[in-house]
């Protein structure tokens, strides 16, 4: 799943709904480069968003969309790109927080069941 590195924003909130989309990423698209970087050529446009509604201070559900729509220099036809929805419930209290998704891919490069699992620990 794209994404590693994404910085969330949450430009909208009304009550206990939220959206956001995610700063875009910008990665190197060969694991040489990882270092130095390439250029814009190299680089690939990957953003996210996310909508969420908060059920409690501990609860909340979310939808996210992923996407990869390949480098800036050669914008991938839509059957190369990565598209994938995924319905989440969000757990969140301290120390201890977890989030679990469900995920569907829409292109032919995308997985068609996703399953991701997030548990993070405060120190």
């Amino acid at each position: 799943m794209p994404g590693i590195g994404r910085r969330r924003a949450t430009p909208w909130r009304s009550g206990p709904s939220s959206a956001g989309v995610s700063v875009p990423s910008i990665f190197s698209s060969t694991r040489s480069s990882i270092s130095r970087f390439t250029g814009a050529g190299a680089s690939t446009f990957a953003p996210a968003d996310r909508i969420t509604y908060n059920l409690s201070q501990t609860w909340a559900l979310a939808v996210e969309h992923y996407a990869d729509y390949g480098s800036f220099a050669n914008l991938a036809p839509l059957s190369r790109q990565y598209h994938a929805l995924f319905g989440v419930i969000d757990y969140t209290s301290d120390p201890l927080s977890l989030e679990f998704g469900i995920g569907h891919g829409f292109t032919t490069v995308s997985e068609s069941l996703i399953l991701k699992l997030i548990l993070t620990r405060s120190f």
